[in-house]
């Protein structure tokens, strides 16, 4: 019951304060008076006056801050967009070059699909042409014989070459082209 609560330990106060009570409480029994040195110099006040101090100057601290808070504000944006202009300034330049290399890659990407789609056309139009072109033994059969029907007395060179003639013709003619 005669314990005094702390919230933290500090054994030189707790020593200091406790000797000056022994001493006090001796001469009191003893009959004397107190000297005014042993109740002034209590350690427990020097900590309680530094406590009330501090928290004091805390306080007053928070209202300057507070205080400030309108005005400062505003003038540390200010002066960090200042500070930080060049930088933004140099990263919209890399975005816009970063932008500019990207376009390009994306047009030779675009120009290369329509190449290779240019030549798959091509090719297949080729190969169309080569199928289409070629005829088959029936039909060449058919065509020789009918050459050789209308030029009976004609040598076998002649029908050949007019029968070669004809399977160029017959491509031209399925394209539009004259004769």
């Amino acid at each position: 019951m005669n314990s005094i609560k702390r919230n933290g330990v500090d054994i030189q106060v707790a020593f200091t304060l406790a000797s000056s009570r022994l001493h006090a409480k001796n001469i009191i029994e003893t009959g004397g008076d107190v000297p005014a040195e042993v109740v002034a110099t209590k350690p427990g006040m020097k900590l309680i006056v530094r406590h009330y101090t501090k928290q004091a100057l805390v306080r007053i601290a928070h209202r300057l801050v507070r205080a400030a808070r309108p005005v400062t504000r505003p003038l540390l944006f200010r002066l960090r967009n200042y500070f930080t202009s060049t930088l933004r300034q140099e990263m919209l330049e890399e975005f816009t070059k970063l932008q500019k290399i990207q376009y390009q890659q994306h047009q030779q990407i675009v120009l290369e699909f329509q190449r290779l789609a240019n030549s798959a056309k091509i090719q297949t139009r080729l190969s169309q042409k080569i199928f289409s072109g070629q005829h088959s033994l029936e039909s060449l059969q058919q065509q020789l014989d009918r050459i050789e029907q209308k030029c009976p007395g004609a040598d076998r060179q002649a029908a050949v070459d007019s029968l070669q003639d004809d399977a160029t013709a017959a491509p031209r003619q399925a394209r539009g082209e004259g004769a």
